[in-house]
């Protein structure tokens, strides 16, 4: 069921709504699509890494956005939108850093 459900082309925004040397205050956007011929209750769950420099993930995850319950009703979409506030966030560079954020689409009570 869940490969009907996925989150839609360039869909997910990540934004820094605040940022200083001490604190990162993140919001993000995540659009899903439901192409399936049901409706769908599903958790959005994303995480975000910082990767070196040959693009491999670096160790745990330096965000973790709470899970966040939706229901995407048969042929539709939907928004979810969530934030989070880093402590310590490291800048960008140099070296040029990078953080990719995954999201992960999960039926309730994984």
């Amino acid at each position: 069921l869940l490969d009907t459900i996925h989150v839609g082309q360039w869909g997910t925004f990540l934004t820094t709504k605040r940022l200083t040397e001490t604190s990162a205050a993140l919001e993000l956007e995540v659009h899903i699509e439901n192409s399936s011929l049901s409706n769908a209750d599903i958790e959005v769950v994303t995480r975000i890494y910082e990767i070196d420099s040959m693009g491999s993930r670096t160790g745990d995850a330096v965000g973790v956005f709470p899970a966040a319950s939706v229901s995407v009703v048969s042929g539709g979409n939907i928004k979810s939108v969530q934030s989070i506030l880093l402590d310590k966030p490291k800048l960008w560079g140099p070296p040029p850093r990078r953080f990719p954020t995954y999201t992960w689409l999960l039926p309730p009570c994984f």
